[in-house]
């Protein structure tokens, strides 16, 4: 019996020094992460967008008036980018949604209108349709979206001028 754990230590010994080690450093971000992150990709009609140095975030300005516009995801990204989060002046526009009526089943769900305007998103076009009201405020109007979570994301960052002051 004791040769036969000597031998199978002998084994499992030689086993883990024949395993080649760059295989698992070269693999180990991966390893760690469970996949890659990747910034969703879109196009916009009726808004400028301007690339920042974090790849997942995009900035844009927006009139005291207003603005509608529209965001469309690439075709490889569709799936993912529907709003997932929005955040105005820092303060989190959502919902709880309990569905087993017990915690911690709580999910946020992004409430997609309000008094500063209203988010759709089109299934036919795969798009999303926004339209920002006017910021009647004396200090300007900061929106956070989230399009997609998990991997996928993109964080867009839309500064609404401050109404003029007469």
């Amino acid at each position: 019996m004791k040769n036969i754990f000597i031998i199978f230590l002998s084994v499992l010994t030689l086993g883990l020094y024949s395993c080649e080690g760059n295989d698992i450093e070269n693999n180990r971000e991966e390893i760690l992460v469970g996949g890659k992150f990747e910034p969703i990709t879109i196009e916009t009609v009726g808004l400028n967008l301007k690339a920042t140095a974090d790849e997942f975030t995009l900035e844009g300005n927006i009139p005291a008036e207003g603005l509608s516009f529209s965001i469309i995801p690439s075709k490889k990204y569709r799936q993912a980018a529907s709003v997932s989060r929005i955040l105005i002046n820092g303060v989190k526009q959502y919902k709880e949604n309990n569905f087993s009526g017990e915690p911690p089943y709580l999910e946020e769900i992004p409430v997609l209108n309000g008094d500063w305007g209203n988010i759709q998103h089109n299934n036919s076009t795969h798009s999303i349709e926004i339209d920002i009201k006017k910021n009647n405020a004396d200090t300007p109007r900061v929106f956070d979206l989230v399009l997609g979570g998990g991997y996928k994301y993109l964080n867009l960052r839309l500064v609404q001028q401050a109404a003029p002051t007469k």
